[in-house]
Parts: structure tokens; C-alpha cells; sequence
């Protein structure tokens, strides 16, 4: 159950900026998503949000976190963002 609350509140959170709800068209443009996930998961909690997100056509990339410390997380965080070719919107989980 927890692994589907937390899928739900990355897609409730996404909802209007997925589906095409949002009001700022520069944000509209941006087509890359980093999802980071929290203390207790990984990456690939993310699974089922990926694959939604890529078929409305958006580059995403799971950060996975080595939860060996708070300074190796930020870093695992920075490797994957300086990977970015383009704006990105960055999607944390905290738990």
C-alpha cells in the first residue's frame, strides 16, 4: 500500500503539469523530469510514473540514491542533473 501512496502523490502532485493543465507555458516547454526518491524506496519506485510520463512524450531519469549519507545523495542528485542537456523539472519524495 505504501509503495501505491507514494505513486499517487507523485501523480497528484504532476497531475496539471502532465495533463496539460498548466498556465505557465514555460514550464509547458520543459520535457525533462528528475524524479529522487526517498530514505525508504529507490529508484525504482518510480516505475509506474516513468512510464506514464514517457508516453506523454517526456525524457525521465530516476536518481539512484546511495542512502550512505546526506552528502552522497546530493551528489548522486548533481551527477544526474549536470547529465541534463535542457531545463528539468526535479521531483523529490522526502519520508
Amino acid at each position: 500500500m505504501k509503495k501505491y501512496g507514494l505513486i499517487l502523490s507523485i501523480m497528484l502532485s504532476f497531475s496539471s503539469f502532465v495533463f496539460g493543465e498548466t498556465t505557465n507555458k514555460e514550464s509547458a516547454m520543459i520535457k525533462n523530469v528528475v524524479l529522487v526518491h526517498g530514505a525508504f524506496t529507490d529508484g525504482s519506485t518510480y516505475q509506474k510514473v516513468i512510464h506514464l510520463l514517457q508516453q506523454k512524450g517526456y525524457q525521465v531519469t530516476s536518481v539512484q540514491n546511495p542512502l550512505s549519507s546526506l552528502e552522497a545523495d546530493v551528489s548522486a542528485v548533481k551527477q544526474v542533473l549536470d547529465r541534463q542537456k535542457q531545463d528539468v523539472i526535479l521531483v523529490g519524495h522526502c519520508h
